[in-house]
């Protein structure tokens, strides 16, 4: 984990959205963020902002493994296992990344439990 690169996200609700996108599936999860701070007075500041994700995944239950998930270019690619779980009303992310600059295995900072809602049902 380095501060230099990302921070920690703070779930702002404890929600995550699904909808249906033509032969896929899209999830938006929604958190707060500090800003990086480059000087003293921002640091002390502590600013945050809003941000979000979204991953597209395979069927709307069940048990989504990391290698279901598609990887963009210049993304660190998702590893393999119980990534995501679907129920009903509950989404369990459990993402973890081969960061290959570093040559670790990093957790996804969006790991965690979410309410399940449907989008343009």
């Amino acid at each position: 984990f380095s501060t230099y690169t990302h921070t920690q996200t703070q779930r702002i609700n404890s929600n995550s959205f699904l909808e249906k996108s033509s032969d896929k599936y899209i999830i938006t999860l929604f958190g707060k963020r500090n800003l990086m701070a480059h000087d003293p007075i921002s640091l002390l500041k502590k600013t945050t902002y809003i941000d979000s994700v979204k991953f597209e995944i395979p069927r709307a239950e069940g048990i989504i493994d990391g290698l279901e998930i598609p990887n963009y270019p210049g993304s660190y690619k998702i590893m393999k296992g119980k990534a995501i779980v679907l129920d009903k009303e509950t989404l369990k992310v459990n993402l973890f990344y081969n960061n290959y600059d570093r040559k670790t295995i990093d957790a996804s900072t969006w790991n965690g439990t979410y309410k399940l809602k449907w989008r343009n049902q």
